[in-house]
């Protein structure tokens, strides 16, 4: 069913491969939206058995309706004549579509089946196909020194709809308890799994509450806008282009224990932007590390609102041996969400840095002259000393 079908919504399902049959299904809204799409990604699941989530665009009210939201799901098996069961048991939302629009819910005088209005469903990508003509423009500068420019485009009430904060899976180092998600604004936030902390329609009355209850307040992860609170008080002002472009994050975070910072870090790129590298402590503060030189959809970056989806990462080591280490990319050149484009592959050195504190590049497609069409959403694939790149093409390559 496309998600703007009448009553599309997002459902999780719990099969049993030892009898081959549907054993639970959970419905994430009463109504449409709240689909878990996580840019084709797969839920986190964590030694207890519970397992983790995101949502996209759909209403929410903490109780039936998980739109936009971080939920942690318990799976209890059939026993007797009980049958099999699929429930949120916690949830974390950082703000609703009708907020983000700068709308009112209304009340709840409703078709059956029907969510109470909202704009919770859009084509992927369609709140974002807008004109910049007459944008206001708002300088910075951003956390590296480095002036940058906010473009907050002029639209009616209602077309900043589409902001899917499950555009890319969590990473979840469960080791310390910590799952960090992020999703079209590019900003992290580092949720704890033990307690994520239940938010209700009252809490996001109060963000900054709302956000105290996570373990570390959010960042920006996969690009520096400069100084704009990542848990405002309105969240109509994160409605904006960095540079003009998008800074989607749509790869589920790779994440690895750094045995020379003796830290646990992850690496994100964004659309339109550079391969970022983020050191997270014991308590789930993320610290920058460093990034690439090289961006995503470069070809495209500066005809605004620039190119999707980013880049897609997977890693390797040799247990705690920091030479063997390597982080294996591809991205687009161009746009790759509204055509076929070319791909780029990159091999990284993700512990030890270049001389001008970059991420260092190991190997580079560009550089060797290999083509190939760059295949949307699916990440590298890295195993018995083999990297195996799906493509466009009609086929895989493999190197080594």
């Amino acid at each position: 069913m496309n998600e703007t079908g009448a009553g599309a919504s997002g459902y999780c399902f719990a099969f049993d491969v030892a009898s081959n049959t549907l054993s639970a299904i959970l419905a994430l809204t009463a109504g449409q939206g709240a689909g878990i799409w996580m840019g084709g990604q797969g839920v986190a699941a964590d030694p207890q058995g519970h397992l983790y989530a995101v949502t996209g665009n759909g209403d929410f009210d903490g109780k039936s309706q998980w739109g936009e939201s971080f939920v942690k799901l318990e799976y209890t098996p059939p026993s007797g004549s009980t049958p099999a069961n699929l429930q949120v048991v916690d949830h974390w939302t950082p703000w609703t579509d009708l907020a983000r629009t700068g709308q009112v819910r209304m009340a709840d005088m409703k078709l059956a089946g029907d969510s109470a209005p909202s704009e919770a469903v859009k084509p992927v990508g369609a709140g974002m196909n807008m004109s910049m003509k007459d944008a206001k423009l708002v300088a910075q500068v951003n956390d590296q020194g480095v002036p940058t420019v906010l473009v907050f485009p002029q639209m009616a009430t209602g077309n900043w709809s589409d902001e899917d904060w499950g555009s890319a899976g969590p990473a979840c180092i469960f080791p310390i308890g910590v799952c960090i998600a992020a999703g079209k604004d590019g900003i992290g936030y580092p949720v704890k799994t033990a307690n994520l902390g239940g938010t209700s329609l009252a809490d996001l009355t109060k963000p900054k509450t709302n956000c105290a209850k996570l373990a570390a307040p959010p960042v920006w992860l996969t690009m520096s806008p400069g100084a704009v609170d990542a848990c405002p008080n309105d969240p109509r002002t994160l409605n904006f282009f960095p540079w003009g472009v998008t800074a989607h994050l749509h790869m589920t975070p790779v994440q690895f224990f750094d045995p020379v910072l003796k830290s646990w870090t992850i690496f994100v790129w964004g659309e339109n932007a550079q391969l970022h590298k983020w050191a997270i402590s014991p308590t789930g503060k993320p610290t920058y590390v460093a990034q690439s030189h090289e961006y995503a959809s470069a070809d495209v970056r500066g005809n605004p609102p620039g190119g999707m989806p980013g880049g897609f990462c997977s890693g390797s080591s040799n247990g705690a041996d920091p030479d063997s280490a390597i982080l294996v990319c591809t991205i687009p050149y161009g746009d790759a969400n509204a055509r076929i484009v070319n791909g780029r592959l990159l091999v990284y050195d993700p512990v030890h840095l270049a001389a001008d504190g970059s991420l260092k590049v190991l190997w580079d497609s560009q550089r060797w002259g290999v083509q190939f069409l760059f295949n949307k959403f699916d990440p590298p694939v890295i195993d018995g000393g083999q990297i195996y790149v799906p493509n466009y093409n009609g086929g895989v390559d493999v190197y080594q």
